[in-house]
């Protein structure tokens, strides 16, 4: 009778060991997988910031030089027109009227140049690298609530106590800098409007 005793006391600590030695496993392990899922989505957002710095960039950088040419263009038909207008008098007549259509059709049916689908472009890649911003940062903070939940809860958070888990994880707040309007400018129209 002793012995059985002592072994229903036996089989009963083991198996209350075997369930905490269970609950310390799987808490910390969920728990790693929480912070690991949050220092991916931190690490998803900075990607997607630097993205849309470089992407914005290169795309300013292009239509600038776009609007440079077709600045240079109109320049350059401004200049031919107004040297035409005080031209000799003793012209061909034919060459005239010529010429004088020409102009008429270049400067009444404004080409289309690149810049206006340049600036289509920006637009929509603004947007889309904005929209990814969204969703990037809404998926960190999902991942932070989930990790500090995970620390507060029972029992994980005896988990996280034993192994020095803390819930210092921040959500991602809008700074100042996000609520101002991003500064977008264009030399090639500055320099081509003070001409």
């Amino acid at each position: 009778m002793k012995h059985a005793i002592i072994l229903t006391s036996g089989g009963v600590v083991l198996v209350a060991g075997l369930v905490f030695g269970i609950i310390v496993l799987t808490g910390y392990n969920s728990i790693v997988k929480a912070d690991e899922s949050t220092n991916s989505t931190y690490a998803q957002v900075q990607n997607d910031l630097k993205a849309r710095h470089d992407k914005i960039g290169e795309l300013l950088d292009t239509l600038n030089g776009q609007i440079g040419q077709e600045t240079a263009i109109y320049s350059a038909i401004t200049v031919v027109r107004g040297s035409y207008a005080t031209a000799d008098a003793a012209s061909d007549a034919e060459e005239t009227g010529a010429f004088n259509t020409l102009l008429a059709v270049v400067e009444d049916n404004q080409p289309t140049f690149l810049s206006q689908s340049g600036f289509i472009i920006l637009m929509d890649e603004i947007s889309e690298a904005e929209n990814k911003l969204v969703v990037s940062r809404r998926d960190y903070n999902e991942s932070v609530r989930t990790y500090n939940a995970s620390i507060r809860l029972f029992p994980t958070n005896m988990v996280a106590g034993m192994f020095g888990f803390t819930s210092a994880k921040l959500y991602w707040a809008v700074s100042q800098s996000d609520t101002e309007m991003p500064v977008i400018s264009f030399p090639s129209l500055s320099s081509a409007a003070s001409s």
